[in-house]
């Protein structure tokens, strides 16, 4: 049932980039309440996307079963972990940032990464629920692994 941490982390990161973009795009920054919502979604994306990596890697593994079924399957895995990575340098750069180590310009370098990592999961996140809907469609991946 690793599908469930997947729901955590995808409205998790619906709704960190919901008010992460909307705070930098249409008020210039994000502050205020739209801040606190933000690092509420941000939080639950988080614990959503390290379950995730734990309960799903398994099940997108790249092995001989992924090749067979064909490059549609494959490239689905592929977008899992290329997914996590974004994840991963959302999380480690804005928590990065926090720290007083960076200085001005380090923190600013590191929100720019964050927004950029932002932006990847987004993107991968929506090209991963395609092709699983693809996959499911077609009849594949009926395995759950809980």
């Amino acid at each position: 049932m690793w599908w469930i941490t997947a729901l955590l982390a995808g409205f998790g990161a619906a709704g960190a980039a919901a008010t992460g973009f909307y705070g930098d795009w249409v008020l210039g920054r994000p502050t205020g309440w739209g801040l606190i919502a933000h690092m509420a979604f941000a939080g639950g994306a988080m614990v959503g996307f390290t379950m995730w990596a734990v309960r799903g890697a398994g099940a997108h593994c790249i092995d001989a079963a992924a090749r067979r079924t064909g490059a549609v399957e494959i490239l689905r895995r592929s977008l899992f972990w290329l997914l996590l990575l974004f994840a991963l340098a959302s999380m480690t750069t804005m928590l990065s940032a926090m720290l007083p180590v960076f200085g001005y310009i380090g923190q600013d370098w590191l929100t720019e990464w964050h927004e950029r990592s932002g932006m990847g999961i987004v993107v991968a996140g929506a090209l991963y629920l395609v092709l699983s809907a693809v996959v499911r469609l077609a009849g594949g991946e009926k395995k759950d692994v809980s």
